[in-house]
């Protein structure tokens, strides 16, 4: 599972969550979609944040949808802006 968070204190809580799953994290949008494509093996899933520098998850979710292996792989949107999602976050690929 590709886990893309900003916040440090998102991703060890997301980890938490995912125990006894094999994690990778990144820092930003513009890393996590540099590590799907550059993956051996393809993530069975994606954590992508919202709002982060460098590339936020909207653009990396679209451009992680256009590599070829990730065209149904879930991506799932999780924000602090969660009650405020609008079309754009299944616009841009995500699963949820």
């Amino acid at each position: 599972v590709l886990v893309v968070d900003d916040s440090p204190i998102n991703r060890k809580l997301m980890r938490v969550h995912l125990q006894g799953w094999i994690i990778e994290e990144a820092e930003n949008g513009l890393q996590g979609l540099n590590m799907a494509r550059d993956a051996a093996i393809p993530y069975h899933a994606i954590l992508m944040d919202i709002n982060m520098p460098v590339m936020n998850g909207l653009d990396a979710s679209q451009a992680i949808r256009r590599l070829p292996v990730y065209q149904r792989t879930p991506i799932l949107g999780v924000s602090a802006n969660a009650m405020n999602a609008d079309d754009r976050w299944m616009e841009c690929g995500m699963t949820a």
